[in-house]
């Protein structure tokens, strides 16, 4: 992107979407970091087909960063070859459900959408502190988490309180808590 700037925007965002996923090798973090906001987005024959969400600027993003790293490579064995349909059905009905919820911003819904069966259930014996983020549900406002990606970070979709984050600091003490906003704006130069 910088080199774009320099060449005063000799690619379109679009051509730097591409190239960006070619290099990555999938659009799932690279996408939202051009265009902001939450981007649904898939690939066909090289090219990426996405479409951008633009989400409440007041919801929080908690994160949960242990002092740990773990292998993506290992997290990826940890998974089946093969899910029962029952899984993927689930999976698939929870996605449209969260996306949905946070397009109209009625998160009521958010932690029913963010029960996993293709991959939390595999990876989440590796992260001590999976059973007691989830359990932050039951919080009025935590609306529910998930593993970020391959882990061993948690999130927490919410609109936090001063009250919880004291919590939240004095029960996680050992992780580092940081409190995420959205960006709808993508990236930008100052």
């Amino acid at each position: 992107m910088l080199a774009n700037q320099y060449n005063n925007h000799a690619l379109t965002d679009e051509e730097l979407l591409n190239l960006a996923t070619e290099m990555e090798g999938h659009p799932d973090n690279v996408a939202p970091a051009l265009l902001g906001g939450l981007v649904i987005s898939t690939v066909r024959e090289g090219k990426v087909y996405c479409q951008k969400v633009a989400l409440s600027e007041t919801l929080d993003f908690v994160t949960f960063i242990p002092p740990y790293e773990s292998s993506t490579s290992e997290a990826r064995q940890l998974l089946p070859d093969l899910y029962p349909k029952a899984d993927v059905v689930h999976n698939i009905s929870r996605v449209a459900l969260l996306v949905s919820c946070l397009m109209t911003e009625n998160y009521h819904n958010v932690s029913e959408s963010l029960e996993d069966k293709l991959h939390e259930p595999y990876r989440k014996d590796t992260i001590p502190d999976y059973a007691p983020i989830k359990a932050l549900k039951q919080l009025p406002d935590i609306y529910g988490s998930f593993i970020s990606g391959a882990g061993p970070t948690m999130i927490a979709l919410a609109h936090v309180t001063t009250e919880t984050k004291h919590m939240l600091s004095r029960q996680f003490s050992h992780l580092n808590i940081r409190y995420l906003t959205v960006n709808n704006q993508g990236y930008y130069w100052e």
